[in-house]
C-alpha cells in the first residue's frame, strides 16, 4: 500500500498543510482530486515493494513538523486518543484507501465521506465507503536521527502519555510492540551514548544471524567499492577495563579521588595484575560506592537493599565520612597534613571495609530487592548488579566469565557476545574487529554512522515483521550528516539494494524510505515527483513550492545545476564571508584612499582568490587603481632596482 498524500489540520508552523508523496492528489475545499499529472513514476521504479520519498526544505521551513505530524498520524492507529486532525490516502493497484485520525468528531467524518465518496468509490452500486478505510495498524515507523535535535515537547507529550516506554538503551529486552520507534530515543532529551553504543554493538550481533553474511558484504562492497570499511562485519572481539569511565561514573571529588589513589598503589593498570578476582574487586567498589552516593537517606536506602549487612556497610562509611570531613575542618591541617590524612582515613579504612563485604550470592536474590524501579532510577547500579551475578556464574544462564577475553581476541560466539552486550556494566568495554584486523573503533564518524544504521535496521525489521507488521516506513532525518559528497552520492543506492534485500527476504513486506534532507546529493537521485519541497511565507507558517525555482528536473540532474538554483541557494555559491572580504576590497578599489597598506591587504586577498573569472576582473581593477594612484609598492621598487642593475651591468660588458 503506498502513501500518497498526508493532510494535517494544525501542527507546530503548519497550518491545512496539504503534502503529496505523489503528485496526482490535490485536495481543495474538502474534496480530494486526481489531478492531470504528465508524467507519473513508473511502477516499481525503485524496487518491487520499495519506494523513496524525499523532503526538503530550508531551516524552519517545516521538516520536522511534517515528519511529526505524519509520526503521531499513524501512531494514532495503536493509541486513538494520541493523534492530532489528519488523515492520510494510500493507493493499491489504481483504488485509493483512506485513514482518518480518531480526533475527526462524527459530523466532520460523515461530511468528509460524502464530500469524497466518487474518490474512492468507482462502482456506483457500492454505497458503504467505510469499506475502503485503511487500517494503518499494519504499518511500523522508523525514524533516525543521529543530530543532537530532539524531537518537539508536543510529540514528547503526546507519546510519553502512551504506554510507548521508547527506550531503545534498554537492550535486555524486546522493542515496544506499538507502531513507532525512534533511533535514538530522544523522549527524555538525553542520550546516553554508551548505551546507545551497547545497543549498536547488539544489533550488529544479531544481525550476523538474521541475515546472511555473504549477501550483507556483497551489498556494501557493490556500492562502496572493495577498499573500504562501510563493510564492516565483526569477526573477532576483546574485552577492556575502561579505567576512566569507571572513576568518573562517580559524583564525588572524594570518591574519584580516593579510587585514583588506590588503582596506582594496586598497579591495577599493569595487564599482568588483572584477573578475574581484581574485576570482581572493582566491580565490588563500584556497586557499593554507587550505592552510597544514591541513598542518602535511610527509608530509601531500606526500601532497595534488602541485604542488613550491606546496609549497615553503607551506615559504617557514612560515619567515616563524616568524621573525615569534621576532623579535617578542625585541624586546618597544611597541605602534606592533609594528603596524609586522606591516607590514613581513606585509602586504609575505607577500603579495608569494602574488602570485606558482598558474600558470594545472587546480587538480585539477596541484596538487592528486583522488584523496585531500580532499574530505571539508578541503571548503573542495576547493571553493576547484573554484571556481578554473570561473573559470579550464578543461575543456568550465566556463564562464567573468562579472564582471556580481558588478554587476547577471541572469534565470535554469537550467544556468548549477545550475552555479554546484555550483562557489561559501563567501565567494561567491547571492541569488534573484522576480517581485515580494523578496529571498530578506529572507523570515521560517517563509518559509524553507516554501520550503526545498517545494522539497526537489519534488527528491527526482522523483530517488526514478526510481530505481524506489514509495512515500514523508513524516516531517515538528515541521515547524511557526516557522510562525504562521494558517499552521499552513492547513499540513495545503498538503501534502494537494502530495501529489496529486506523484503525478498521477508516477501509480505513493503518499505518506503522517507528522507529529510538538505542533501543536493541525495536529490539527483529522486525523480522531482517524489519530492515534497517546503518553504515559509511571511508570517513563518509552512508551505508547499512547486520544485525548484527554475522547476528544473531533479533526478539525474547536475549537482551544481542544483545547487545552483535559488531554492538552495538564493544568494549565489559562494560563502558569505568570502563574499564581504571581496565586497570590501571592491570597495577600496572604486575609492580615492591612497593606503599603501590596504592596497597590499587587497592584492594578496585577490590572490587567493580561486574562481578565474572573478579573480582576472578584480586583478584588472587593482591595476588601473595602481595607475590611477601612482601606487608604488616594494616589490615594485625592487622590480625597478633589478631593472636599473641589469641596465647598468649591460652598458658596462659593452665597454669591456
Amino acid at each position: 500500500m503506498e502513501l500518497v498524500y498526508l493532510w494535517v489540520d494544525k501542527y507546530k508552523n503548519i497550518i491545512d498543510g496539504k503534502f503529496s508523496f505523489s503528485p496526482e492528489i490535490d485536495y481543495v475545499d474538502g474534496k480530494l482530486r486526481i489531478k492531470d499529472v504528465e508524467s507519473f513514476i513508473p511502477k516499481d521504479f525503485f524496487g518491487t515493494d520499495v519506494n523513496v520519498s524525499a523532503i526538503i526544505g530550508k531551516n524552519g521551513s517545516g521538516k520536522s513538523g511534517l515528519i511529526e505530524s505524519l509520526m503521531l498520524t499513524l501512531f494514532g492507529a495503536k493509541k486513538p486518543e494520541a493523534t492530532l486532525k489528519a488523515f492520510c490516502i494510500f493507493k493499491e493497484k489504481e483504488q485509493y484507501f483512506c485513514y482518518l485520525t480518531p480526533t475527526w468528531d462524527g459530523d466532520d467524518r460523515e461530511q468528509f465521506l460524502l464530500n469524497n465518496k466518487d474518490f474512492f468509490i468507482k462502482d456506483n452500486s457500492q454505497s458503504d465507503i467505510k469499506l475502503l478505510e485503511y487500517d494503518v495498524s499494519k504499518i511500523m515507523m522508523l525514524h533516525y536521527n543521529f543530530t543532537l535535535d530532539t524531537l518537539s515537547s508536543t510529540f514528547n507529550t503526546t507519546v510519553m502519555n502512551s504506554d510507548y516506554d521508547g527506550n531503545i538503551y534498554d537492550y535486555e529486552t524486546t522493542p515496544p510492540e506499538i507502531n513507532i520507534f525512534s533511533q535514538p530515543d530522544k523522549l527524555q532529551s538525553n542520550i546516553n551514548i554508551n548505551k546507545l553504543n551497547r545497543a549498536s554493538q547488539k544489533y550488529m550481533i544479531k544481525s550476523k544471524s538474521i541475515i546472511n553474511e555473504r549477501t550483507l558484504k556483497k551489498l556494501l562492497i557493490d556500492v562502496f567499492g572493495e577498499n573500504t570499511n562501510a563493510s564492516f562485519i565483526p569477526n573477532e572481539f576483546l574485552l577492556y577495563f575502561d579505567f576512566n569511565n569507571y572513576i568518573s561514573s562517580f559524583k564525588t571529588p572524594r570518591i574519584r579521588k580516593s579510587l585514583q589513589k588506590y588503582f596506582e598503589k594496586e598497579d591495577m593498570k599493569n595487564p599482568k595484575n588483572f584477573n578475574i578476582g581484581l574485576i570482581t574487586k572493582l566491580v565490588n567498589f563500584f556497586l557499593i560506592f554507587r550505592l552510597y552516593e544514591s541513598f542518602y537517606n535511610m527509608n530509601v536506602m531500606n526500601t532497595y537493599i534488602k541485604l542488613e549487612k550491606l546496609r549497615k556497610l553503607l551506615q559504617n562509611i557514612r560515619k567515616l565520612d563524616e568524621t573525615y570531613r569534621q576532623t579535617k575542618d578542625q585541624n586546618n591541617s597544611t597541605e602534606g597534613e592533609s594528603q596524609e590524612f586522606d591516607k590514613i582515613y581513606l585509602d586504609d579504612r575505607i577500603f579495608r571495609l569494602i574488602n570485606l563485604t558482598l558474600p558470594e550470592d545472587s546480587v538480585f536474590n539477596d541484596i538487592l530487592d528486583p522488584n523496585t524501579n531500580i532499574k530505571t532510577l539508578f541503571p548503573d547500579i542495576y547493571d553493576t548488579a547484573c554484571f556481578i551475578d554473570y561473573i559470579q556464574g550464578k543461575g543456568n544462564k550465566f556463564r562464567k566469565l573468562d579472564i582471556a577475553l580481558f588478554t587476547q581476541k577471541s572469534y565470535i560466539d554469537t550467544s556468548l557476545v549477545e550475552e555479554l552486550i546484555k550483562n557489561l556494566p559501563s567501565f567494561i568495554e567491547i571492541e569488534f574487529w573484522n576480517d581485515t584486523s580494523v578496529k571498530f573503533g578506529d572507523l570515521s564518524y560517517g563509518e559509524k554512522i553507516l554501520n550503526s544504521f545498517f545494522y539497526n535496521l537489519f534488527y528491527f525489521y526482522d523483530f517488526y515483521q514478526d510481530k505481524n507488521f506489514t509495512e515500514f516506513k523508513i524516516i531517515l532525518d538528515e541521515l547524511e550528516i557526516g557522510l562525504h559528497p562521494e558517499w552521499q552520492k552513492r547513499f540513495l543506492s545503498l538503501l534502494v539494494n537494502m530495501g529489496k534485500v529486506l523484503t525478498n527476504q521477508y516477501p509480505s513486506t513493503k518499505i518506503h524510505f522517507i528522507l529529510a534532507s538538505h542533501s543536493a546529493f541525495l536529490l539527483s537521485d529522486i525523480p522531482r515527483q517524489n519530492i515534497i519541497f517546503l518553504d515559509r511565507n511571511d508570517d513563518g507558517i509552512c508551505k508547499v513550492v512547486d520544485g525548484l525555482n527554475d522547476k528544473k528536473e531533479t533526478f539525474g540532474a547536475n549537482i551544481h545545476t542544483l545547487l545552483s538554483d535559488g531554492f538552495f541557494m538564493d544568494e549565489g555559491l559562494m560563502g558569505v564571508f568570502a563574499k564581504e572580504k571581496i565586497e570590501e576590497v571592491v570597495s577600496y578599489l572604486n575609492s580615492n584612499d591612497k593606503n599603501i597598506e590596504l592596497y597590499k591587504k587587497a592584492e594578496k586577498l585577490i590572490s587567493f582568490i580561486g574562481e578565474p573569472i572573478l579573480k582576472m576582473r578584480l586583478e584588472e581593477m587593482l591595476s588601473r587603481y595602481k595607475i590611477k594612484n601612482n601606487i608604488e609598492t616594494e616589490a615594485d621598487i625592487q622590480r625597478r632596482i633589478d631593472a636599473l642593475q641589469l641596465q647598468l651591468l649591460e652598458k658596462q660588458n659593452g665597454k669591456n
